[in-house]
């Protein structure tokens, strides 16, 4: 890795400079003939109580030649060089929030696009466009480079608790550790460069925006682009019905069985968990969703009158505002998220879904309301139960639409993005075009669900201060659908997660209180369930049957055939793996003893190493097992090697008013004058897993109240 020195006295050796046509200079237009990438390193500290962060090192990456400065502000310098008036140059920053909180001390940026606050897709300065590479890869660095690059992040070779200032001398191992940063990502520029043809503009801001263009490529090389765009227009909300769609919106369930969470609280070593389960992991289920099932394909209409009577017709589908009085569970699972709901009375919730309540209020579809029957029965003044009825809820601020099958062509995008992933898995040559097939399907959701009013967080450019996001307004809406890139409806987006709720709602009723936990498109239950399995199973083949004679497509699209030459039928549940030990301590905190491999925890907000190296530094398996327990800890102090015990870094974001010069002495005992000015401080974060106390008081009222103690040796 060069000084800047280098780089700035040979200028013209290492930037190439574009030429300039007739029809450039007459629109804007992009340097396709450089790679810039940009880097710094950054120290956190505290001083006198106040928490600051500076930056002892800059990085670029400039056609596979990576240069430094330890001065920050030859930044401003680098960029101030780049300023050409023959075209926009790009330059990459991976998880360039983080970098923007900081060139904010020395750039005046003249436009700056975020979806969120402090997360900016992109930033300009000049004719400077800062893109953010994490955005659009949707991975880390070191995965960008194990997935893309023959170049590989440095891993551990920078001790980030060591206090570095601009004068601090760097060893060559640390200087390699920065190099490759900037190296890596300009392998992944080149590639991405590779796959748009050359041309930056070609490249999307996002991972979502791959998935989009290639259904805009799709349509226009099929000649479906016009009735497409005729077909979303006519289907466009208004603002009062689209802001109804938001609050109806939800994702994926993720839920534990509330007694397979008191088991693993009360009981310790294997007796806290359940034996022999399996678990059914459903194939490409939003993509299921999508190529199989109906939705909203007319234009939706307000109700006037008596909307019970339109939830009951046939072949309607609708968004409406539903009051359900005295309800709770079926079964030792919750379905209706706390977050979701209002005019809550008498609600008792489980890890933060409704067991029962006297009255709770949400907005939904038809679908979500079909789940509730199935996983909620109405409560009699006497405690008896019955099923549910329409009489027994409100309705009303109701939208309804006809339903319908989506457009083909949308359909047979999906189905050959699934036909190339199941195909193409595991193919010797065939890795890359494989993880593209992947993604992209990944990503047709995604594009679904975009927020039309994502461009309302505002970054003032004049104060270079992040503003109050604007309140959304009708014409904006009617702009986004009007716009040419706009090809999907947002409708279809909150229909696709109802499916694939509907379909795992169904085994939650088949299983009952074997159902042990549940995330989005998998299950997990004791026991031989495989009539069950198999009947749901025939209910999905039976729907992707009627799908396929009513496009008039071949079955094979439905079921292709792998490298083995066996068939995967899109929406299948499918035996992901079966093992001797299963414990849960609430949602997205499990353990996985198989009955032969390594054993897997899954913990929210915990690395995979942090919680694997916790487990695994356990004699035997029992002490194992109780090591993941309430209250585990797992500490953020960090060791002489820099690292911690729970690998997770707290960032702050630091806006300050004017700069101020700190006097500190770095990690080998030289002094050295800091300006900060706005930035982010990191510190190790310490993590417990605590099961909250309103879970398990709610938890131990409900086996109260039936009267019901687990024992040990029970099975649930």
């Amino acid at each position: 890795m060069m000084h800047f020195s280098e780089l700035f006295a040979r200028w013209d050796d290492y930037v190439n400079t574009p030429r300039k046509t007739r029809k450039d200079a007459r629109r804007l237009h992009y340097d396709d003939t450089n790679r810039i990438s940009f880097d710094i390193e950054v120290s956190s500290a505290e001083h006198n109580g106040t928490k600051i962060a500076w930056p002892y090192i800059i990085m670029v990456c400039i056609n596979g030649n990576a240069f430094y400065s330890r001065r920050f502000e030859d930044a401003r310098d680098l960029f101030d060089r780049l300023q050409t008036d023959r075209a926009v140059r790009v330059v990459y920053v991976h998880n360039l929030s983080y970098e923007f909180q900081f060139l904010r001390n020395i750039l005046e940026f003249d436009d700056v696009f975020a979806r969120t606050r402090r997360k900016p897709l992109l930033a300009r300065y000049g004719n400077i466009e800062f893109r953010c590479s994490y955005f659009l890869s949707n991975m880390s660095l070191a995965q960008v480079g194990e997935n893309y690059c023959t170049q590989h992040k440095a891993v551990g070779d920078l001790d980030y608790t060591k206090i570095r200032t601009p004068r601090t001398m760097l060893t060559g191992c640390e200087l390699h550790y920065c190099a490759q940063d900037v190296l890596v990502l300009d392998e992944y520029i080149a590639h991405c460069l590779r796959d748009a043809g050359g041309k930056y503009k070609q490249i999307p801001y996002t991972s979502t925006g791959y998935v989009r263009q290639a259904y805009m490529d799709f349509l226009k090389s099929k000649n479906w682009y016009k009735s497409q765009k005729r077909t979303v227009k006519s289907l466009s909300p208004p603002l009062d019905l689209h802001m109804i769609l938001q609050r109806a919106y939800c994702g994926g369930i993720t839920h534990a069985n509330y007694m397979c969470t008191y088991r693993a609280k009360t009981f310790s070593g294997l007796d806290s968990c359940v034996r022999d389960v399996w678990s059914c992991d459903k194939a490409s289920s939003y993509p299921w969703a999508i190529v199989s099932q109906k939705y909203p394909m007319t234009e939706f209409r307000q109700v006037k009158g008596n909307c019970r009577s339109m939830a009951s017709k046939p072949g309607v589908a609708w968004v409406a505002r539903v009051t359900l009085h005295n309800i709770t569970t079926r079964s030792a699972n919750c379905l209706l998220s706390r977050h979701k709901c209002f005019n809550l009375d008498g609600a008792l919730d489980s890890n933060g879904r409704i067991y029962r309540a006297r009255r709770v209020s949400l907005y939904c579809t038809d679908i979500d309301l079909a789940n509730i029957f199935d996983m909620y029965v109405y409560l009699n003044d006497d405690g008896s139960r019955r099923d549910m009825t329409l009489d027994d809820i409100d309705i009303d601020r109701m939208w309804y639409s006809t339903y319908g099958y989506l457009t083909k062509s949308m359909v047979l995008f999906v189905l050959d993005l699934y036909r190339k992933k199941t195909t193409l898995k595991g193919v010797a040559g065939k890795e890359t075009l494989y993880a593209k097939s992947k993604r992209l399907i990944n990503s047709v959701y995604g594009m679904c669900v975009m927020d039309p009013y994502s461009d309302h967080v505002h970054y003032n450019c004049d104060r270079q201060a992040w503003d109050e996001d604007a309140p959304p307004v009708e014409q904006d809406l009617l702009d986004y659908y009007e716009k040419y890139k706009t090809v999907l409806c947002y409708q279809w987006g909150v229909w696709i997660t109802a499916h694939a709720r509907r379909s795992l709602v169904k085994c939650m009723r088949a299983l009952g209180d074997d159902c042990l936990y549940v995330d989005t498109d998998s299950v997990k239950f004791p026991g031989d369930h495989s009539a069950d399995i198999d009947r749901i199973n025939a209910e999905i083949h039976a729907d992707n049957l009627a799908a396929c004679k009513h496009f008039g497509l071949d079955w094979s699209l439905y079921a292709p055939k792998d490298k083995h030459g066996t068939p995967h039928e899109i929406g299948l549940f499918e035996t992901e793996y079966r093992c001797q030990f299963f414990k849960t301590l609430g949602c997205k905190r499990y353990i996985v003893v198989p009955y032969d491999g390594d054993i897997h925890a899954t913990v929210a907000g915990v690395p995979k190493i942090a919680i694997d190296t916790y487990l695994n530094s356990a004699e035997h398996l029992e002490e194992m097992i109780d090591r993941f327990c309430d209250h585990m800890q797992l500490s953020g102090v960090y060791h002489d090697d820099g690292t911690n015990d729970s690998h997770k870094i707290t960032m702050l974001y630091i806006d300050a008013d004017e700069p101020v010069v700190y006097h500190v002495i770095d990690y080998l005992g030289y002094p050295d004058d800091v300006t900060v000015g706005h930035c982010i401080h990191a510190s190790g974060a310490d993590f417990s897993m605590t099961v909250a106390e309103n879970y398990m008081l709610a938890i131990k009222t409900i086996v109260s109240e039936k009267k019901r103690i687990i024992r040990k040796g029970v099975s649930i």
